[in-house]
């Protein structure tokens, strides 16, 4: 057991009963929207008219210069191009498929993974659209930089400290070899020497499982308050050059390669208190939110609908929100009949909890002091940008009040979006 020293809270997991039932499958029904996600950034257009049949495994969409693609994850009939607005990440270009369960999978390639070179396994891993789920990189591009940096170690990310998550222990404990063996593709592919699988272990006898379970797989369990990934990279770096990469691109990769499949699948955990039924489960993507919502029993009248997790995931308040798709970087949905919530614009009372628990070392008292009396010319020096995004600062103020994303509207050059605040002379 590694146990981190870091700053950050503990938050209380609550995810036990969720890793002991089984994963679940839902078939999507209907129509989906599946993402044409590349990187937030190259633009991709549609392959086949309106109307036409798509097959699942079939190139669905692709870049101008015909290098970025995405792989259709269901069969059915393209219905054409639709922009929605995403509550985690905005505006989101999607191709609408009316799903036929009756159509057959497009033609795969499979291929011997133990005789793939290193070539080959980038070359697949571009094909198949694989996205990393705990940062939305193309698993290519990471293969690309991890070789040419001539990174040593490769982890796989299965760090689930967040409350309610459990997505990603999960795969580990239901698929750990095909993780592992993606692990070891990712080692040849990029000349690194080490691998290791990460866990989170909040104590839950899931841990129990995957050593007795997967003994000849080195999983190193570690502990510590949350945010614990760079508390994981300040101890690593000292020793090694490393990359990470989630432990469902991994499992991607492997059935990428010997199964030919694209990234079709998540695993995405569906809990809190306001499900009947909460669950890990396996959902094509593209499929809206709300049938998840639905597989699960949400329970009537639950006023929180968090879409990502628990500490820095989109409250939705309109149903509208609940019909967008699940995408590769959406490992949970939570829905809550109780959640702490801001008190409308309350005075900082300049504790400092924040500042001592930031696990990035920056001021977030102070940034949003000076953003709340509109002196953005002072913030600069406090860093922003060095937010890593895990929440903390909101989660220890007892002021109530939404640090982080006030910070984050700073980052996203949003200061339009900021309201702001007699603070008087006080300084």
């Amino acid at each position: 057991m590694l146990i981190l020293g870091n700053k950050g809270i503990f938050p209380e997991t609550k995810r036990t009963a969720v890793l002991d039932r089984a994963v679940e499958i839902i078939e999507p029904e209907g129509d989906v929207l599946v993402p044409l996600y590349h990187d937030g950034q190259v633009p991709l257009y549609p392959v086949c008219d309106v109307g036409k049949t798509v097959y699942r495994g079939s190139v669905l969409a692709v870049s101008a210069d015909g290098e970025h693609g995405v792989m259709s994850p269901v069969s059915g009939v393209f219905l054409g191009q639709k922009t929605v607005l995403h509550p985690l990440c905005g505006d989101l270009v999607c191709a609408g498929i009316g799903v036929n369960k009756n159509l057959p999978d497009a033609p795969s390639e499979k291929f011997d993974r133990l005789h793939v070179g290193p070539a080959q396994i980038i070359s697949i891993a571009k094909g198949a659209g694989i996205i990393d789920e705990f940062d939305g990189t193309p698993l290519y591009q990471k293969l690309y930089a991890f070789m040419e940096s001539k990174t040593r170690l490769i982890i796989g990310n299965a760090i689930d400290d967040i409350p309610y998550c459990s997505s990603a222990v999960k795969t580990v404990c239901e698929w750990g070899s095909e993780v592992a063996a993606g692990l070891e593709l990712c080692l040849r592919a990029t000349g690194a020497t080490r691998g290791a699988i990460y866990v989170f272990d909040g104590g839950g006898k899931s841990m129990r499982r995957i050593k007795d379970k997967y003994s000849i797989i080195d999983v190193v369990r570690v502990n510590g308050v949350y945010p614990v990934m760079p508390a994981i990279e300040k101890r690593l770096i000292r020793k090694y050059s490393f990359g990470s990469v989630g432990v469902q691109a991994l499992r991607a990769l492997f059935l990428a390669v010997t199964e030919g499949q694209p990234q079709r699948t998540m695993i995405v955990t569906v809990a809190g208190n306001g499900f009947e039924r909460p669950c890990n489960c396996e959902v094509a993507i593209g499929t809206p939110v709300s049938a998840l919502l639905k597989n699960c029993g949400l329970k009537d009248d639950v006023p929180y609908i968090i879409l990502g997790n628990a500490m820095n995931g989109a409250c939705c308040e309109d149903p509208y929100e609940l019909e967008v798709p699940v995408y590769q970087e959406m490992r949970s949905v939570i829905a809550l009949k109780k959640r702490r919530v801001s008190a409308s614009k309350s005075r900082c009372i300049g504790c400092g909890r924040c500042v001592e628990a930031c696990p990035a070392g920056i001021m977030p008292m102070y940034i949003s002091r000076y953003a709340e009396q509109g002196r953005f010319e002072n913030i600069p020096a406090l860093r922003p940008e060095k937010c890593i995004g895990c929440a903390v600062c909101t989660a220890v103020c007892p002021a109530g009040r939404e640090l982080y994303s006030l910070i984050s509207l700073i980052n996203d050059g949003q200061r339009e979006n900021i309201d702001l605040y007699d603070w008087g002379d006080e300084e």
